[in-house]
């Protein structure tokens, strides 16, 4: 298991960039809109600011619990579900003070197996994440709203990755008052 260690920020303080200067640095719980992108990062990333990094590492060890919790191996007979339970798998995955709660897990299917085996596909299909709550009143507070994620997995098995290799993706346009069509979908 890969989990990072967070920075340590006194009173969850915010080092401002150096064309601010302040005696007294912002909570996150002040400045949580700026954290999560709101400005587009303006002034946080050319010396990024401890807060920025802290959330973005804590975020990413939320996804990384989705890697690590996956029961990848063919061989087994839980072969595509998750290693835990939804009731407690931040503390079997050494994050016990998270603050979070799993609500849901998240499923996605192949119809790989199916079509060129004829097999039945799962009736859940294979595991990829979870969705979390945060229930921790001092995280809450801390965090200065109460916070979801959605997390999730990538590609990992030879089904997927061979789903993924059969998949179309034409150009789109996300909205209308989009000109440029760099983005796709798959078809």
């Amino acid at each position: 298991m890969a989990v990072f260690p967070l920075p340590q920020l006194e009173d969850n303080a915010v080092l401002l960039p150096s064309s601010q200067t302040n005696s007294t640095q912002p909570q996150l719980c002040d400045v949580w809109r700026d954290i999560q992108g709101a400005h587009n990062w303006n002034g946080l990333l050319d010396r990024m600011v401890p807060n920025l990094k802290a959330e973005a590492l804590r975020y990413g060890n939320l996804a990384q619990l989705c890697y690590d919790a996956f029961d990848g191996k063919s061989y087994s007979k839980n072969y595509g579900t998750c290693y835990h339970s939804k009731r407690d798998p931040f503390n079997k995955m050494g994050m016990s003070e998270s603050g979070y709660q799993v609500t849901k897990y998240v499923y996605a299917n192949t119809n790989l197996l199916n079509q060129v085996f004829g097999e039945k596909p799962k009736d859940q299909g294979v595991w990829l994440g979870f969705i979390a709550v945060c229930t921790d009143p001092n995280e809450i507070r801390r965090l200065g709203r109460r916070d979801i994620v959605i997390a999730w997995r990538g590609t990992q098995t030879a089904e997927e990755w061979i789903e993924d290799l059969r998949d179309i993706l034409v150009p789109t346009r996300l909205s209308y008052r989009c000109k440029s069509i760099i983005s796709r979908m798959e078809y």
